[in-house]
């Protein structure tokens, strides 16, 4: 298949003139234009957009990922949340205005990844409630 812009060619003063290109298309058949080629039948040219290929993917559908974040946050759901709020204010991950849904992406994900340390440094933090 080739995705390109659906270009029309009028009659412009005798003279042929291209318009379009407003409209993004997958093109399944190979043309002067476009290399395309498909095995299954299909239409020569169809709306670019995910439904039109979705039935080629065997009932595949998008994941549905939480952000890094908030799985951070569920793992760490059984310790007190003030005191991971306070260990990240500690580390210079949040503001003090934040909690642990704010911190960045990377540290979600390196803290995911070592989760039984995380969560050990996070228990160990000589947390002083406020």
């Amino acid at each position: 298949m080739f995705i390109d812009w659906q270009i029309h060619v009028i009659e412009n003063e005798g003279r042929p003139k291209a318009t379009g290109g407003k409209e993004r298309t997958i093109f399944t058949r190979h043309s002067a234009a476009h290399d395309a080629k498909v095995r299954i039948d299909m239409p020569e040219s169809l709306p670019c957009g995910f439904s039109a290929i979705e039935p080629l993917l065997c009932g595949w559908q998008r994941p549905e990922h939480k952000p890094l974040q908030i799985e951070l946050a569920e793992a760490l759901a059984d310790i007190k949340p003030e005191q991971i709020r306070v260990f990240l204010i500690d580390r210079k991950q949040i503001r003090d205005d934040q909690d642990v849904t704010d911190v960045s992406t990377e540290y979600a994900r390196e803290g995911l990844k070592r989760l039984p340390e995380f969560r050990q440094a996070v228990q160990d933090f000589d947390f002083i409630p406020m």
